[in-house]
């Protein structure tokens, strides 16, 4: 599913997160297992720090973070999945967009503690930080993602400016925290303008990312109407050369009825009347596909289909070919299998692949079709002691036209029969 964007004015910039609150809340609830790491790094680093040097002081700080922001976060999820349940509209697209602003800005004040517990401004975690913001301008409207961007430079300025002060106060050595105030100053403004960097450079990636899915999708759109326009004109085209070919077809058959043909030209005439056969049969399937291509599938009247009976009926259409060729077909119901499909598509698929497997086994081999329950939908399986196809070849024959190299040397056909069957199956 491609993201929709929210657009306003031409002064304002599309806003990146989707208007479909189903993929937004997807979204958020990604950032929800990440913050599920988040506590879990909080917790071991508390536990580090407690068995491992002697700042226990600071692990007494960390753990009761670590469950402060485990609790915050329980609370996100349980209220991502009510809004989940709610009717869709602008409200709860709102109210989403509100719960995802209030978590990051938890998220930074959360950071900003965890940097003052473990080091002060002088900190790795300032690169989280800002990675968060990246974060937050892939979840957020622009707007939303500065607002972000401003929090987070007015907290790290307040833990860069005011902890020479906090700690002095509380009585604690400043160590090496003791720079001259213009240092502190320069490396906030350093730090700010890094993130607001981070926030307008991931904005920009995204804006991009969708002006070329836009182009891609307007791409797309031109491809679905010429495919649909070389459907109707092979579809048209088909009917139109079927009629003229059945017509020879018809009059072949009436002079080999005739009679006073010699041998040789009544075999001249029965090859004619073959070939114009396969040239039918070419015609219909590309009918058939077309039709297909053109979703006429979806038109039709869908109801509840027994898919036992179905695949009978189609292994009692090979019953007379299996018999002369001595290739055992065997069929495996299990239970009563009933699907919502269009009855005579559903006969042509089943039709095109036993009819594959079974003019490609040799005599004495075997067919065993097996249909089986899976997770709500029914699984169909065709397997066949036949030729196989090679493996080099495999990922082709779907292609329309294409038949494998030694299927050609078995028996002839039109290469369009799995084409046929991979359209029917998708559009079902």
């Amino acid at each position: 599913m491609s993201d929709a964007t929210v657009t306003t004015s031409s002064a304002t910039k599309a806003a990146p997160i989707s208007a479909d609150p189903a993929v937004m809340i997807s979204r958020v609830l990604w950032l929800v297992h990440l913050r599920w790491a988040m506590v879990a790094c909080f917790a071991a680093a508390g536990a580090l720090l407690w068995f491992a040097t002697g700042w226990r002081e600071v692990a007494y700080w960390l753990w009761p973070l670590a469950a402060l922001v485990a609790a915050y976060n329980l609370a996100v999820w349980l209220a991502l999945h009510w809004l989940a349940a709610r009717p869709s509209g602008g409200a709860r697209a709102l109210a989403i967009r509100r719960l995802t602003n209030a978590q990051i800005a938890a998220d930074l004040i959360a950071l900003t503690a965890t940097m003052y517990l473990t080091g002060g401004a002088v900190n790795p975690l300032i690169a989280v930080m800002v990675f968060y913001l990246a974060v937050a301008a892939s979840l957020l409207p622009v707007r939303d993602a500065y607002f972000q961007a401003v929090l987070a430079g007015l907290l790290y300025a307040g833990l860069t400016i005011g902890e020479p002060i906090l700690e002095a106060a509380m009585g604690q050595p400043v160590t090496f925290r003791t720079w001259p105030m213009e240092i502190r100053v320069l490396r906030v403004l350093l730090v700010v303008a890094i993130m607001f960097f981070m926030v307008y450079f991931t904005n920009a990636i995204l804006a991009r990312l969708r002006r070329i899915n836009r182009r891609l999708l307007a791409a797309n759109r031109e491809l679905a109407v010429l495919d649909l326009t070389k459907s109707r004109f092979l579809r048209i085209s088909s009917h139109q050369l079927r009629s003229p070919i059945a017509a020879i077809h018809s009059l072949l058959a009436a002079i080999q009825e005739v009679g006073a043909l010699s041998p040789k030209q009544f075999d001249l005439m029965q090859k004619i009347h073959n070939r114009s056969a396969e040239i039918m049969k070419q015609l219909d399937e590309m009918m058939l596909l077309s039709t297909v291509r053109e979703k006429a599938i979806e038109t039709q009247q869908r109801r509840p289909v027994d898919l036992g009976k179905v695949l009978a009926e189609v292994a009692g259409q090979f019953k007379a070919e299996t018999d002369r060729r001595e290739v055992a077909l065997e069929m495996l119901a299990e239970g009563r299998l009933s699907v919502e499909a269009w009855e005579d598509a559903l006969e042509t698929v089943f039709v095109h692949l036993l009819g594959n497997a079974v003019k490609y086994t040799q005599p004495g081999g075997s067919v065993t079709v097996t249909a089986r329950p899976a997770g709500g939908k029914v699984e169909v399986e065709v397997a066949d002691t036949g030729i196989g196809i090679p493996t080099d070849q495999q990922q082709r024959v779907f292609d329309e036209f294409f038949r494998a190299t030694n299927a050609r040397q078995v028996s002839g056909g039109t290469g369009m029969g799995l084409s046929i069957v991979k359209e029917i199956v998708e559009g079902l």
